[in-house]
C-alpha cells in the first residue's frame, strides 16, 4: 500500500563525525595551534604595547605600573582599542575581536603580579590555586574588589570579554598554578567547544541571564557529562571559590580515605545555633555533616579553649570545616584560630551566603561514582525490528543520488520505539468499517480516530495536522459513523488510545554540528549521546522535580530506553510524552537517515 510521502533533499555525503572527531580535527588545524601559542604568549608576557586612548587605556596604564608589567611600544603583547595589529597577540577592549575580546577588560597574572587590567584595582587578591574567567565588565560586579572584599585567592582573572572561553580553558588545564576554575558564562561561549576541555580540571559554571535558552540548555548537558557544576546565583558561585581555596590547603598526603563518614563539619559559636543547626539539616540527606557548638561565656578564655578544641576535633575528622559566628566574637577569639589551618569563616547574620556554602558543600561531596557511567543495555525485538524496517518503501533517487532521510509516520514510529521496550499508545490502524470495530473491541471507549495524515518531521506539526482530521468515539455507533465518513475519503484511518489528563514532556533527539547526537527534554534541558545509566536517572529525577510528577524511575528507563533506539538508527525524533506512572510516548514524528547503498 503507497503512503504519503516527502521527498526531502538527497544527500550524498557521510553522516556527521562524533563529538570527539571533530574536537580532534580541529585541534589538528594550523589556526587552532596559532590561536593557542598567541594566547601562551600574550598570559605570559611582561609588557604591552598600548594603542588608542581614553579611560580605559589609563587604567591598563596605571595597573601595569603599580602592580608589575611595563609599556614598551615594540613589545609583542598588545592591547587597547580599535583595530589590534595583525602579527601582535592582542586584548581588545572594544568591538573587535582578538586573542582576547571583543569587549574583554585584560587580565590578572596573579602568580607573577602582571595586571594589564582595563579595571578598578587598589589592591590584588590574595594568590591561590583558583583561575577566573570572566566576560565582559558589564556583566558582572567588579570581580577584583568583589574577590579581594571576601577574602578569595586567585591564581589568574582573565576576561574573554564576549569571547569563546575554550582556549582559555585549555591553557588553565596545563597551568601548573591552577587547580580549579570558575567560569563565568558570558556570549561568546560555545558549549560544543567547551566539551573536550571541562573536565581537565575541577570547574563550576556561573551561568548568567544572557546565556541563549538553546544554548542554556546544551551547556547544562556539556556540564553534566564533563562533571562540571552549574549555577545560576552568585553566592554559590562564589562559596565554591572559597571551598576549592580551602581544599588547596589540605596538606596533599591527607587522603580523604582517612576521615571518617562524614565529610565537612560546621562549628558555631555565639547565637545563631539553632538557625544554623536547620539549614545543615537541608543538605545533611545527601552530605554528612558534622555540626558542634560551642556557648560562650564571660570568660573569653574559657571560651577560646572550648573553641579550639572543638576546632581541632573536627580538623582532626574531616577536610572542611565551616566556622560560623559573629565577626567580632571571631575576631576576639583570633589567637585560638592561630595555627589551625585554613577555615572557612561565615556570619550567621548573612544567611544567603551560609546557605550558598553549604549548597556548595552538598555539590562538592556528593559521592562521585567508582566506575564509568555506561548506557542500560537495551536489545530490541528482532521480529518488530524487522516488521518496522522491511515494511517501509523503496528509496527515492533524485539526479542518481538516493534520498537518504525517510520521514516516518507516528504509527511506523512507535512500532521502533516498541521494538526497544518503550511503552506507547496502543493504536492500529484500519481501512474498513469491520476492521475498525474489530480494533475498537480491543480498546476502551472513548477512543481516538484520526484520518490519514501526512508523516511529519515536527511533532507540532502533526498535531496542527492531526486536529483537523480527528474525531473523539465515546460510543461504537459514533465511532461506525466517523469511520465511514474518513474512510470515504480516506485510504485508512487510526484508532488509538485515550490517555489520562497529565503532564506532557515534548523530548526531541538529533545531530548537532561539535557535539553529535544530542537528546532535548522541554525547552531548558538537554543530554548529550551515548546516555548513561545514572545520568539518564539523575536527569529524568530533575525533570519530575520540575514538572512535579513521581515517575523519575518510569522516566529515567524512557530516556535511555530512547537513547539506544536513537544510537543503534541514525533517527532525528521529536516525541510528546505523558508523565503517567509509566511514561507513554503519545506522539512520535521523525526521519529516519536510510544507509547508503551501493551501486
Amino acid at each position: 500500500m503507497g503512503r504519503p510521502r516527502h521527498a526531502p533533499r538527497p544527500e550524498t555525503g557521510s553522516a556527521a563525525h562524533p563529538a570527539s572527531t571533530a574536537q580532534a580535527l580541529a585541534l589538528s588545524t594550523g589556526h587552532a595551534t596559532q590561536v593557542a601559542s598567541d594566547l601562551s604568549l600574550l598570559l605570559r608576557a611582561h609588557a604591552f604595547a598600548l594603542g588608542g586612548e581614553g579611560a580605559a587605556l589609563s587604567r591598563v596604564a596605571a595597573n601595569l605600573q603599580a602592580f608589575g608589567g611595563q609599556i614598551d611600544d615594540e613589545a609583542a603583547a598588545w592591547i587597547g582599542m580599535g583595530v589590534p595589529p595583525a602579527e601582535r597577540p592582542a586584548i581588545c577592549l572594544g568591538d573587535q575581536p582578538g586573542v582576547l575580546g571583543p569587549h574583554s577588560f585584560g587580565f590578572l597574572n596573579n602568580i607573577e603580579g602582571i595586571a594589564p587590567l582595563a579595571a578598578p584595582l587598589s589592591e590584588r587578591p590574595r594568590r591561590g590555586a583558583v583561575a577566573w574567567v570572566v566576560p565582559r565588565r558589564e556583566a558582572l560586579p567588579e570581580v577584583v574588589p568583589l574577590l579581594c572584599s571576601r577574602g578569595l585567592a586567585a591564581s589568574w582573572l582573565i576576561s574573554v570579554g564576549d569571547g569563546d572561553p575554550a582556549e582559555v580553558m585549555r591553557f588553565l588545564a596545563r597551568d601548573p598554578a591552577t587547580r580549579a576554575v570558575l567560569l563565568a558564562v558570558g556570549r561568546g561561549l560555545r558549549p560544543q567547544s567547551l566539551l573536550p576541555v571541562l573536565s581537565e580540571k575541577p570547574a563550576v559554571l556561573f551561568e548568567l541571564p544572557m546565556t541563549p535558552a538553546r544554548d542554556r540548555a546544551l551547556l547544562r548537558a556539556v556540564a553534566r557529562r564533563t562533571r562540571a557544576t552549574i549555577t545560576t546565583d552568585l553566592e554559590e558561585w562564589l562559596a565554591h571559590a572559597a571551598l576549592f581555596d580551602a581544599a588547596a590547603a589540605v596538606e596533599p598526603g591527607l587522603q580523604s580515605s582517612s576521615f571518617r563518614r562524614a565529610k565537612a563539619a560546621v562549628v558555631v559559636v555565639g547565637g545563631g545555633a539553632d538557625f544554623v543547626a536547620a539549614e545543615v539539616q537541608r543538605v545533611r540527606s545527601t552530605t554528612p555533616i558534622q555540626l558542634h557548638a560551642v556557648e560562650p561565656t564571660d570568660n573569653a578564655a574559657e571560651t577560646g579553649e572550648s573553641l579550639r578544641a572543638a576546632l581541632v576535633k573536627a580538623q582532626r575528622d574531616v577536610p572542611t570545616v565551616l566556622l560560623c559566628g559573629p565577626p567580632d566574637l571571631l575576631a576576639e577569639q583570633q589567637p585560638a584560630l592561630t595555627g589551625l589551618g585554613s577555615l572557612l569563616c561565615v556570619d550567621p547574620s548573612q544567611p544567603e551566603r551560609l546557605r550558598a556554602l553549604l549548597r556548595a558543600l552538598s555539590v562538592t561531596l556528593r559521592p562521585q561514582p567508582a566506575t564509568q557511567d555506561k548506557p542500560l543495555v537495551v536489545r530490541a525485538e528482532p521480529e518488530r525490528l524487522h516488521g518496522v524496517l522491511a515494511t517501509l518503501p523503496p528509496p527515492l533517487y533524485v539526479g542518481g543520488a538516493m534520498v537518504r532521510e525517510e520521514v516516518l509516520g507516528d504509527h511506523d514510529l512507535k512500532r521502533l520505539l516498541a521494538a526497544y521496550g518503550i511503552r506507547v499508545t496502543r493504536q492500529a490502524p484500519a481501512n474498513t468499517g469491520t476492521a475498525v470495530l474489530r480494533i475498537a473491541s480491543k480498546l476502551d471507549f472513548p477512543v481516538e480516530l484520526i484520518a490519514n495524515v501526512p508523516p511529519q518531521a515536527d511533532v507540532q506539526a502533526l498535531v496542527t495536522a492531526e486536529a483537523s482530521a480527528r474525531a473523539l468515539c465515546k460510543t461504537q455507533a459514533e465511532l461506525k459513523r466517523q469511520a465511514a465518513l474518513f474512510l470515504a475519503n480516506s485510504p485508512h484511518v487510526l484508532l488509538r488510545e485515550v490517555l489520562p489528563s497529565a503532564v506532557t514532556l515534548r523530548i526531541s533527539a538529533a545531530v548537532e554540528r561539535g557535539v553529535g547526537p544530542v537528546l532535548r527534554l522541554g525547552k531548558d534541558e538537554a543530554a548529550l549521546l551515548p546516555l548513561g545509566k545514572a545520568e539518564a536517572q539523575a536527569l529524568a529525577a530533575e525533570l519530575c522535580t520540575q514538572h512535579d510528577v513521581d515517575c523519575a524511575d518510569g522516566l529515567g528507563a524512557l530516556l535511555s530506553r530512547i537513547a539506544a533506539c536513537v544510537t543503534e538508527h541514525a533517527l532525528t525524533l521529536d516525541l510528546l510524552v505523558q508523565l503517567l506512572d509509566e511514561p507513554v510516548v503519545s506522539l512520535a514524528a521523525g526521519v529516519l537517515v536510510r544507509a547508503s547503498e551501493k551501486a
